[in-house]
C-alpha cells in the first residue's frame, strides 16, 4: 500500500477553509480544495479529526493547531454545546408531552363520568316529563269531568227549583182548597 500524499493535518486544514467559507465540508470538496486524495479517506480523517483517528496511515498532526483549526474547534464545541441543549429541551418537551397525554387521558376520563352522569340526568328529565305529561292528562280528564259535574249540578239546581216552584204552587192550590171546603 502506498503512502498517503496528503497529511491529516492538510485535510483538517482545507475543512476549516471550507467552514471558514461557509461551504459544505465533503469529500467532494476537500478534494477539489486540495487537489488530490480519495475522497472517503479525506471525509473520514476530518470526521475523525477530534476523535485520534486523523493519526491513520502514519499521518501526522502537528503539535500547534492552526488559527483556523482553533476556530474550527471553538465552533464544534458550540456545536455540541447546543446539541446539548436541544438534548436537555428533547428531554423537557418528551417530559411535557407525557403530562400532556397523562392530563389529556385524566380529561377523557372525566369527560366519559360527566357524559354518564349527564345520560343519568337526561333519563330522569325524560321520565320527569313523561310523568308531568301523564299528570297534565289526567289533571284535563279531572276537569273535564268537574265540568260536567258543575254543568249536572247546574241542571239539578233547574230540576230542584222547578220542583219546589211545583211544590209551592200546589201547597197554594191546597190552601186554596182546603180553605174554600172550610164551612
Amino acid at each position: 500500500m502506498r503512502p498517503p500524499k496528503v497529511t491529516a493535518a492538510e485535510i483538517i486544514d482545507a475543512g476549516n477553509t471550507l467552514l471558514q467559507s461557509e461551504k459544505a465540508v465533503n469529500g467532494s470538496s476537500l478534494r477539489t480544495l486540495i487537489g488530490s486524495g480519495n475522497a472517503n479517506r479525506l471525509m473520514r480523517i476530518w470526521e475523525g479529526r477530534y476523535a485520534g483517528n486523523d493519526l491513520k496511515h502514519s499521518d501526522a498532526m502537528p503539535a500547534v493547531r492552526s488559527k483556523s483549526t482553533l476556530h474550527a474547534m471553538d465552533h464544534d464545541r458550540k456545536l455540541e454545546a447546543e446539541v446539548s441543549s436541544l438534548r436537555e429541551q428533547l428531554v423537557i418537551l418528551r417530559n411535557e408531552l407525557s403530562a400532556s397525554t397523562e392530563k389529556s387521558v385524566q380529561l377523557s376520563n372525566q369527560v366519559l363520568q360527566t357524559n354518564i352522569v349527564v345520560d343519568a340526568v337526561t333519563d330522569d328529565l325524560n321520565r320527569y316529563r313523561v310523568r308531568c305529561a301523564e299528570l297534565e292528562s289526567k289533571e284535563r280528564q279531572q276537569q273535564e269531568r268537574i265540568v260536567e259535574l258543575h254543568a249536572r249540578i247546574d241542571e239539578q239546581r233547574g230540576e230542584l227549583n222547578r220542583g219546589s216552584q211545583s211544590r209551592i204552587a200546589l201547597q197554594k192550590a191546597l190552601d186554596a182548597l182546603l180553605s174554600s171546603q172550610k164551612p
